[in-house]
């Protein structure tokens, strides 16, 4: 019975820390999602900032 009891505490144990690590790389992909269109966007104000600046040079 004892033996019963611990396995089921390890295998509760791996369950959880699986869940927990799925969990880690969903907000890790998310995080890189929102870094990949943070940097779109950057690029994109330098883009406009280098037009602009073109216009007003000349």
């Amino acid at each position: 019975m004892k033996l019963e009891k611990s396995e089921h505490g390890r295998e509760t144990a791996l369950r959880d820390e699986l869940i927990r690590q799925e969990r880690l790389e969903q907000l890790a992909q998310r995080f890189r999602r929102k870094v990949g269109t943070s940097a779109g966007t950057v690029q994109s104000h330098w883009a406009i900032l280098d037009i602009l600046a073109c216009d007003i040079l000349h």
